[in-house]
């Protein structure tokens, strides 16, 4: 046999590791989707109050439209749901309607496309006097769905 000394000759238990990382990183995690939720729910919320303040006060909410002439997507847009006799009463009765020509983008179009961020269209979005977006539409072209988000969002 080989003479190899024996190096476990403790009668203890190894020291184990401790949680001290696995509980920073919990208290880290924990903290940051904290703030994340607080910080959503305050940025969120800010719009809605004003929206709510300006119902109070009776002003309607903008509702603006990104379109362009060459857009196939908006000219159905425009046909199935804007020509909605339904939905031009919801659109008159609730909010303002201001349509964003993006036909060739440059001046001021451009720019209010680029402060709301806008990627496609159409793009509807509807915003407060403070020029805090309330809510996009993303729904489907139809005149029912797009009632009844407007409906939610200016009530």
């Amino acid at each position: 046999m080989l003479d190899v000394p024996d190096f476990n000759t403790s009668i203890e238990d190894p020291p184990r590791p401790s949680n001290a990382p696995a509980f920073r990183r919990f208290a880290v995690v924990l903290v940051l989707v904290t703030a994340s939720v607080f910080g959503i729910s305050r940025y969120t919320g800010r719009a809605a109050r004003v929206a709510a303040a300006d119902r109070a006060a009776g002003i309607k909410p903008v509702l603006l439209m990104f379109t362009a002439d060459w857009c196939g997507p908006c000219q159905a847009f425009k046909g199935n749901v804007l020509a909605d006799d339904r939905v031009v009463t919801r659109v008159v009765k609730s909010c303002r309607f201001e349509k964003v020509d993006l036909t060739k983008w440059e001046g001021k179009p451009a720019a209010v496309a680029t402060e709301f961020g806008v990627r496609s269209i159409p793009t509807l979005i509807l915003i407060n006097s403070k020029q805090q977006e309330i809510d996009r539409y993303a729904g489907p072209h139809d005149p029912e769905a797009f009632a009844r988000w407007l409906d939610q969002n200016t009530r």
